[in-house]
């Protein structure tokens, strides 16, 4: 288990952004002249996004260098809403995770318990 914030999101947004389009990944062929719909190259996004402070920039800054929030934004794969926080749970079998919001887990604790189906 691991809790992820916006704040998570952004100190990874260069890192996750880069392996995305393959830029600066040793042994893969890279996809930096990519282009996107915003016009931009992969790599001047990249670029931009390695100037940034990570540890202090708004996520609206993130937002505004890659175009839209999905790289910033913290959702819940179960209720589906934009949350604060989340706690991913990995299978023990899986490096996938799902990511699920303080509501969320408290309604499963209930049903467990079956106070509520």
């Amino acid at each position: 288990m691991k809790r992820i914030t916006e704040r998570d999101r952004i100190l990874t947004v260069a890192e996750r952004w880069d392996a995305q389009y393959s830029i600066n990944i040793e042994g893969v062929p890279p996809r930096p002249n990519t282009s996107l719909a915003s016009g931009d190259t992969a790599r001047q996004i990249s670029e931009r996004l390695h100037k940034l402070n990570l540890k202090k920039v708004k996520a609206s800054t993130v937002n505004k260098v890659i175009g839209n929030d999905s790289w910033t934004r913290v959702l819940c794969e179960e209720c589906e809403k934009d949350v604060e926080q989340v706690v991913a749970l990995y299978g023990s079998w899986s490096d996938t995770a799902i990511e699920i919001c303080e509501s969320c887990l408290n309604l499963a604790k209930r049903v467990i318990q079956g106070k509520v189906q």
